[in-house]
């Protein structure tokens, strides 16, 4: 687990799993900004996205998870996975104009997931979340919460799954999903927003 608060800091986190189907793969944790308790080992894929099997509350429900009396401006984040079974969460909060937060996480291979969280209690503007994964049996969800905020989920491949819940104004969403058998959800809350699926 990577911990950074402060400003204008960047982390990378890249992992390669030789794990077959079914075997344990590898664990990634980043927050940026958060000064509340955030145990990744005890929430796996920030907490199946707020504790599935109904995430998101169900889809939205206003959608929070903790709090934090900290901001993190211009942070960047990377991770990057490659292989099977492996699970990536990443918590940023703060962002401003001028000062926006970048999150991005990259899985290739099956059975993977990715959360990705932009700040879900500071109301923060102009961050910007990216997930993309290719391969099949993969999960990915995001929540971000402020305004003027973008994000863009990718997965090639089949079953895999995309949810996302955006809360404010000004936001831009874009799912894209190439294959068989996929789902995406989405929710948005506010005015002024946008989604492509």
């Amino acid at each position: 687990t990577l911990d950074q608060v402060g400003d204008d800091n960047k982390a990378i986190q890249a992992q390669t799993t030789d794990a077959l189907a079914g075997s344990a793969g590898n664990r990634a944790g980043m927050k940026q900004g958060l000064d509340s308790p955030f145990n990744y080992a005890n929430t796996p894929l920030v907490l199946d996205l707020y504790t599935g099997p109904n995430p998101i509350y169900g889809i939205d429900a206003n959608a929070t998870f903790a709090t934090s009396s900290l901001a993190s401006y211009g942070a960047i984040g990377f991770q990057t996975q490659s292989g099977y079974e492996n699970g990536a969460d990443m918590a940023q909060t703060g962002g401003s104009v001028g000062a926006s937060n970048y999150g991005e996480q990259e899985q290739a291979g099956n059975n993977n997931g990715a959360a990705l969280i932009q700040n879900y209690n500071n109301s923060g503007n102009t961050n910007y979340a990216k997930q993309f994964q290719d391969g099949s049996g993969n999960d990915a969800g995001l929540a971000q919460v402020g305004s003027s905020m973008k994000a863009l989920q990718t997965q090639i491949g089949n079953d895999n799954s995309v949810l996302s819940s955006q809360r404010g104004e000004g936001h831009k969403l874009n799912v894209h999903q190439r294959g068989d058998s996929n789902w995406a959800t989405t929710a948005q809350a506010g005015l002024n927003n946008v989604a492509l699926v």
